[in-house]
């Protein structure tokens, strides 16, 4: 007796055949599109621009990223962790204090040379809709300045100086590094070594007396400081 053969599974629609790419890798591929499209087209690169970048249409954008503050966001984490990385090969090496404040900011300018249009397209953050405040355009510095207060909080236990200092210090150190970022990119009138000179001079020595021992117990009254 004949059997007709038993009918396959139906495919889900929408669905094309093969594997299933994995959602965290699809994910990584987009956002290094984004970066693709951000620096042929520069910082004013549209959601359009980054879909034709990595091959898709925008609805898939929006379905891993939320909206265009999302994809911001996880651009800003993703390019906040690359420094991240760069300041931690700088911090182990066995140098003195000051030195190794240099090396960092001109690490982060290194970035901002190679990287420019991505650089300005995060921190000024121009993929958000206007009105949008569901992240904010400094993101990528308030993600750097928390990194940022996590090593000075280390630093200041290890020597006796005051944690509490830790954030508002960091927050200050970037915020001035960022700014005078911004400047530097927009003029190039000076090179990056000259510019890591200066802003070392400002952060460092600047504020060295504010590290020391004791700065939190005289805080209302600078002029005690030594």
């Amino acid at each position: 007796m004949h059997r007709d053969p038993e009918p396959r599974p139906a495919r889900r629609r929408g669905r094309p055949p093969g594997p299933t790419v994995d959602r965290d890798q699809r994910r990584t591929e987009l956002l290094e599109g984004a970066e693709r499209a951000i620096r042929r087209v520069g910082a004013d690169a549209s959601m359009d621009d980054i879909a034709a970048e990595a091959g898709i249409t925008k609805p898939i954008l929006y379905d891993h990223f939320g909206d265009k503050a999302g994809l911001a966001s996880a651009l800003a984490d993703r390019v906040a962790e690359g420094i991240r990385l760069r300041l931690v090969d700088v911090f182990r090496c066995e140098a003195d204090p000051r030195t190794l404040t240099h090396d960092g900011i001109a690490s982060f300018l290194e970035f901002i040379e190679t990287e420019p249009e991505l650089y300005q397209f995060l921190v000024q953050g121009r993929l958000l809709s206007s009105g949008s405040s569901s992240v904010p355009p400094r993101r990528l510095v308030a993600l750097l300045g928390t990194e940022i207060a996590g090593s000075l909080q280390r630093h200041l236990a290890a020597t006796g100086g005051d944690t509490a200092l830790a954030e508002p210090l960091s927050f200050a150190v970037i915020g001035s590094i960022a700014v005078a970022s911004e400047w530097w990119v927009a003029t190039r009138s000076t090179d990056a070594a000259t510019l890591a000179d200066i802003l070392t001079a400002l952060v460092w020595d600047g504020l060295g007396d504010v590290t020391a021992p004791g700065f939190g117990q005289n805080a209302q009254n600078p002029r005690s400081v030594k």
